[in-house]
């Protein structure tokens, strides 16, 4: 998540090794991406987050996390309820000529340069805004970059309805959706179709996905403590140096 590298995550330490025994979701990163790191000057709560590096000849921040949910027939699809969220931003946006993927729901792959026919979050270069697709049908949602990090969440109410949140308020909702994806992962990084090196690094933390549908209402309180696991969390990463799961914690 070069500058202020605090350290590369990707070995944890003996104990979170014997507390992975225990987790209900993990964190891959994608062979030879290795371009996370903690960041301990951007983050929602606590004191660090995760920041990539990003070299799009080498995709060096492609990762996913992917929830082993005890409901079997429970995916990222239309027939389930759930929210995906985080806080999001960059260590100071630069404009590329070319828009650059940062999240997408996936089935085993990593991040995808297509569209899929779920949720996923661009980094629209040319105007220095996140873009939210759905599908095909091209950007639904756009929200300004910033080096100061803000929340998102993705939901489903398990009717077919698809509702994308940002600070504090829906961006986009619609009804009507058919997926019937078997995805249980979420792919998280940049790819894109230029390469640049040493370029925007994007900065995230505090990410929960659960099986319910936490933010109903047009409006809502952008959470402002880190988040506790329920029972209705998958998957809980405080990002606070590691990519640890905490949602049985």
């Amino acid at each position: 998540m070069p500058l202020g590298f605090k350290g590369n995550i990707l070995t944890t330490s003996s104990s979170a090794v014997v507390a992975a025994n225990t987790q209900a979701a993990t964190w891959e990163i994608k062979s030879g991406a290795t371009g996370w790191s903690s960041w301990t000057n951007l983050y929602a709560f606590g004191d660090e987050s995760l920041m990539g590096a990003w070299d799009g000849s080498n995709y060096t921040t492609d990762s996913k996390i992917t929830v082993y949910p005890q409901d079997s027939s429970f995916y990222f699809n239309t027939s389930n309820t759930w929210t995906i969220e985080f806080w999001i931003g960059f260590t100071g946006p630069v404009l590329i000529d070319q828009p650059q993927k940062i999240i997408n729901i996936t089935n085993d792959e990593f991040l995808s340069e297509y569209t899929n026919d779920n949720f996923e979050t661009t980094w629209n270069t040319s105007q220095d805004k996140f873009s939210v697709s759905l599908g095909n049908t091209g950007a639904v949602a756009y929200v300004s970059t910033s080096s100061s990090l803000q929340h998102f969440a993705f939901q489903s109410d398990g009717n077919g309805r698809y509702d994308f949140h940002a600070n504090g308020q829906r961006q986009y909702g619609s009804t009507g959706n058919s997926n019937s994806t078997s995805a249980r992962s979420v792919a998280i990084g940049m790819i894109g179709s230029r390469n640049f090196n040493n370029e925007p690094r994007i900065v995230i933390d505090e990410i929960r996905i659960s099986n319910i549908r936490r933010y109903p209402n047009f409006q809502y309180t952008v959470p402002t403590s880190a988040f506790t696991t329920d029972e209705n969390t998958l998957a809980l990463f405080h990002c606070d140096g590691n990519r640890d799961d905490s949602s049985r914690a």
